[in-house]
């Protein structure tokens, strides 16, 4: 904590930086209240319980930071609260009306909003936080009193908040965007261990999924994903504009926060105010790109170029580094004498100090025997007492790259992470591999410097040159990404290989996928098999998993459910979602284990809690049909719309059908079409056919049977018997393609061969009628009973007809009269006239 400024410091709304005394202005009067700064959570001036309440029928809402992926959470150290304690000018009580309708007599008031950590112990926030008109109305144009603190994301563990004061007064501000930026006092960047990644993306695309990091509420830090996102008719918004309308729900306190890309968790834009509701709408906010120029924030695109004295420095250190790759191959750079020296500093009680507190036992030197092997852990690292020992040890031997590199660990432990980098840097010059590894990891996360993927790559590259085991591995993955270098699967596949030569767990697994998907090497099932086991029995429950599909596929192995499935239990006891919701398919099948929809429901649940989009799809599944659990068309939306966020087809699909009749929604034929097109252009083929029946329809869309018997082709090509059926009609009325009765049967024939009802009793009718073939009883009987005994009520008629006169077949009154019950009891009203014929 940082010792508090003058308390009575305050600025008057309505003069940019116009200081004012609260103290001198309310002499004379009565005492003013104190402000109250603490980690309740606010309800006063925020549609808290409703949005709420919307929010389950939306199926998204906010989730503690704990709850988020590692990257996120490790976002969440650079967004703090921000209050701000408004006071009246003469330090009189005024009447302020609460949301919840009650008035009350104030002299203070305390408003909350979200604000991010930048360079420079900058914060970046709304400038409403602080010239709100129905604050100011009021009566309330003095601040009196700014804080904004980080770390505060569980009410009860509140010693862990670092709080600084902030000056009121703006170093920047813009009136059109809503933004502003303030100056903390104090070291806020080195406390936090650097800043929020200075990294944009310009565009704002409709339904790019979103993550937000915010204090709705005043409550302890959240974060919005799953329907976050960038609202559709985003499209509306002229290029010109900087308007962002978006899905990521807030409240009260959310002002100020940052809209990240939910992929790269690069900055969209400044999250300013609500209009998300159960009826609709969508939140408001600006594209952070104007308001970088505006008020001059130095972020950068992800592709963007540094200026050239970061160039210079670079270019510098990669020189360096080539220098290091040049004496590590030669293996000369000490001299004789110099190892000599070396080998006699690994005696100095400094040294060995330094080691046991903060040395990591897999350090390459403990393990060619150059030193004793010590070490501890990163979590365990007694932070003040290693820092203090390596520091001695670096002053003493300015040139031993461990004790350089051990020193950044301390430093890392202690979250100091701008030092952390820069012992590492100059442990990696020394040519220790670890801190180029940790440099490369550093530079990935924006941890201690500007983040930068092309950078993670070259360290990663200095230290991979040298074999170390972690280095290669990362460096193996960004090849395979395309992420700070060319895409390449063959760079990839060797970086693992050498990964897996030492043994590298992960590796094993990924080298695995690789082998299985035939990407970069030569596709082998067995090869992939062996690097899975070995993944397996290192604890890796992605490789177990991967195991587990070559079992149940018979890939490389010989085909076995049971050890499938032994496989998916063993990941899936380590929490891999994936592998848990493949356990619920078994159960769902009734494999090996005897079928129980509820344990499967189990299961799924327990990875679609950890956000896995396939098993957030299959609970929406199981509400959707009630197989497990009670049919509920609302949760079954909610989950539909989780995984539909993430981009998985099947659920965008679903959701769509869900607007389309109006299950736990409203009917809204646009959204269900907006729904289906995000599928379809996934080339998911019901989405196609839904597109399909939309413009043939004219639902959410204006009618087209050009555009409809388009769409119905795309599905059809695939293999989609609903979509053929439906071609096939195309063809036979002549609607969106030229009339034919040959390409209709063709179409038809496709579908029927796949046991679609509909296309059977289509064949079975022009059979009947010889319409485009030989009239043919025989075979028009037999599509007939393919169709009903599907069900289909007029196929079962038509059945009982043919039997009934004979045609076909042998004439049989007691087989038409059992045909004819079925499709009776449906309701089809010329059974119910057959049956009562049969009667007399």
């Amino acid at each position: 904590m940082y010792e508090k400024l003058n308390s009575r410091l305050g600025r008057v709304f309505g003069g940019l930086s116009a200081l004012i005394v609260a103290a001198h202005l309310a002499t004379g009067a009565q005492a003013v209240e104190d402000c109250r700064f603490d980690f309740e959570v606010k309800h006063e001036s925020s549609a808290f319980h409703a949005l709420v309440e919307g929010a389950q029928t939306r199926g998204g809402f906010w989730r503690p930071i704990h709850e988020a992926p590692d990257d996120v959470r490790a976002l969440g150290k650079f967004i703090g609260r921000l209050d701000i304690c408004l006071m009246t000018p003469d330090g009189q009580p005024r009447p302020m009306r609460m949301a919840n309708g009650v008035t009350r007599s104030k002299s203070v008031f305390t408003t909350y909003c979200t604000a991010a950590l930048l360079p420079g112990n900058r914060l970046l926030t709304n400038r409403h936080c602080f010239y709100d008109d129905v604050i100011r109305d009021a009566g309330f144009t003095v601040v009196r009193e700014v804080r904004v603190n980080f770390n505060y994301v569980d009410r009860d563990l509140t010693e862990t908040v670092e709080t600084f004061l902030v000056d009121p007064r703006e170093l920047a501000v813009s009136e059109d965007f809503d933004a502003m930026i303030l100056r903390v006092f104090g070291d806020a960047n080195g406390v936090q261990g650097g800043h929020f990644p200075m990294v944009m993306e310009a565009e704002a695309t409709p339904r790019r999924a979103l993550t937000m990091i915010h204090h709705p509420g005043a409550a302890p830090q959240q974060f919005s994903s799953g329907t976050c996102q960038i609202h559709e008719r985003q499209s509306d918004v002229p290029d010109t504009s900087s308007k962002l309308r978006h899905k990521c729900e807030s409240t009260g306190g959310s002002s100020g926060s940052l809209l990240l890309d939910a992929r790269t968790l690069a900055i969209v834009g400044l999250h300013n105010q609500g209009g998300l509701n159960k009826q609709g709408g969508f939140n408001g906010g600006h594209r952070i790109g104007p308001i970088n120029e505006a008020l001059n924030l130095g972020l950068q695109t992800q592709e963007g170029q540094q200026d050239d004295d970061d160039l210079s420095e670079l270019e510098r250190l990669r020189a360096e580094i080539e220098e290091l790759r040049k004496a590590a191959k030669k293996d000369s750079a000490l001299t004789t004498a110099a190892r000599i020296v070396l080998a006699d500093r690994e005696k100095s009680s400094l040294v060995k100090r330094c080691d046991a507190l903060a040395g990591m036992s897999e350090h390459p030197d403990f393990l060619s025997g150059k030193a004793e092997q010590v070490g501890v852990l990163l979590a365990d690292i007694d932070v003040e007492s290693a820092i203090t020992a390596c520091l001695s040890a670096v002053s003493a031997f300015p040139i031993h790259a461990r004790m350089s590199y051990n020193l950044g660990r301390a430093y890392y432990a202690a979250k100091q992470y701008e030092e952390s980098q820069e012992a590492f840097l100059k442990s990696a010059k020394l040519g220790d591999r670890q801190a180029m590894t940790h440099l490369g990891y550093n530079y990935r996360l924006g941890l201690g410097t500007t983040q930068s993927d092309i950078e993670a790559v070259r360290w990663y590259e200095a230290a991979a040159e040298l074999g170390e085991v972690a280095a290669l591995h990362n460096l193996g993955v960004l090849y395979e990404r395309g992420v700070g270098t060319a895409q390449s699967y063959e760079k990839a596949a060797d970086m693992y290989q050498r990964a897996v030569d030492q043994d590298h767990a992960g590796s094993h697994n990924a080298l695995g996928a690789l082998y299985e998907l035939g990407n970069g090497v030569a596709q082998d099932y067995e090869r992939a098999a062996e690097l899975y086991v070995r993944g397996a029995e290192l604890g890796v429950p992605e490789a177990m998993t991967n195991l587990g599909q070559l079992y149940e596929f018979g890939r490389g192995v010989e085909q076995s459910n049971a050890t499938a499935l032994d496989y998916y239990r063993q990941a899936a006891d380590l929490g891999f979602a994936k592998a848990q919701r493949n356990v619920g398919l078994f159960y769902a099948d009734g494999r090996v284990v005897a079928q129980s929809h509820q344990e499967a429901l189990r299961w799924a649940e327990l990875g679609a809690r950890q956000g896995y989009s396939y098993a957030q799809f299959d609970m929406g599944y199981a509400y959707h049909t009630g197989r497990g659990v009670a049919q509920d068309f609302a949760e079954a939306v909610k989950w539909y719309r989780l995984a539909s966020a993430q981009g998985l087809a099947d659920a965008q699909k679903n959701l769509g059908g869900m607007y389309a009749f109006g299950r736990g929604v409203p009917i809204n034929y646009e959204e269900a079409l907006s729904l289906f097109q995000l599928a379809a252009e996934q080339d998911h083929a019901p989405a196609q056919y839904e597109m399909g029946r939309a413009y043939q329809n004219g639902r959410g869309v204006q009618q087209s049977d050009l555009r409809a018997a388009l769409w119905y082709e795309k599905s059809a090509a695939k293999g989609y018997s609903y979509a053929q059926n439906a071609l096939g009609t195309m063809y036979l009325q002549g609607k969106g393609v030229d009339k034919s009765v040959s390409e209709a049967l063709f179409w038809f024939r496709k579908a029927a061969d796949q046991g679609n009802l509909y296309a059977q009793y289509n064949l079975g009718s022009h059979y009947e009628a010889g319409s485009g073939v030989l009239q043919n009883s025989e075979m028009a009987l037999s599509y007939f009973k393919d169709a009903a005994h599907q069900g289909d009520s007029e196929a079962q008629y038509k059945v009982g007809r043919y039997y009934e006169i004979g045609l076909g077949t042998e004439k049989n009154l007691t087989t038409a009269r059992q045909w004819y019950k079925l499709s009776a009891a449906q309701g089809f009203e010329k059974a119910k006239e057959a049956l009562a014929r049969l009667d007399q």
